[in-house]
């Protein structure tokens, strides 16, 4: 009796964990995009202008920095100097930055008080375009060209020699894309890790 409980027991939780393997599998998510592929849409609030959506597609024409951050990532912290710096210098008609982050909006907004960020601070909720960008580790650092295209991408704190690197090809990008709009020029290669 005691053998036929034991065995019951054993196979009910192999069901178990098979049928949760199987569930896990279905629900796995996405790859994330890669270097060389369209940037994901993104459409998130602006929680530097009072919530208002801000999509990448309408930065279509510029070299994009997306910088996936949080406030309780201290790298992330030590980063911000360069990246409102990097704005300061270059933001303009062909570049852009833009921030991403999904910890709690008053966590966001009580750091944003104390240090406010010249650049747009995009609240993702619920993690889906980190997850989507596949920004594990942070800081995380996306590269998004004129074109819309991932142009790079880099895992840890950025040193501003490769990102100044990155950003004046982007911006070259940018302008040949201007160019060859009003009649000639040409694209430079992709961002390099």
């Amino acid at each position: 009796m005691r053998r036929a409980i034991r065995w019951t027991l054993i196979v009910g939780l192999m069901g178990t964990v098979i049928t949760a393997t199987l569930v896990v599998g279905l629900h796995e998510a996405p790859p994330s995009v890669a270097v060389n592929e369209p940037a994901s849409p993104v459409g998130l609030p602006d929680l530097n202008s009072g919530g208002s959506l801000v999509d990448l597609a309408s930065l279509r024409g510029r070299g994009v920095l997306v910088a996936f951050w949080a406030t309780w990532c201290d790298p992330c912290l030590a980063e911000m100097p360069l990246l409102v710096e990097l704005h300061r210098r270059y933001g303009g008609r062909h570049f852009a930055l833009v921030s991403v982050t999904d910890d709690g909006t008053d966590k966001v907004r009580a750091y944003l008080a104390k240090s406010p960020l010249p650049f747009p601070v995009l609240h993702d909720q619920d993690g889906a375009v980190r997850e989507r960008y596949g920004a594990d580790a942070l800081p995380y650092a996306v590269f998004i060209g004129p074109d819309g295209v991932v142009r790079g991408k880099r895992i840890g704190r950025l040193r501003e020699t490769q990102a100044l690197e990155a950003i004046e090809r982007l911006i070259i990008d940018a302008r040949a894309d201007e160019r060859r709009a009003a009649g000639g020029g040409q694209s430079s290669p992709q961002v390099n890790e």
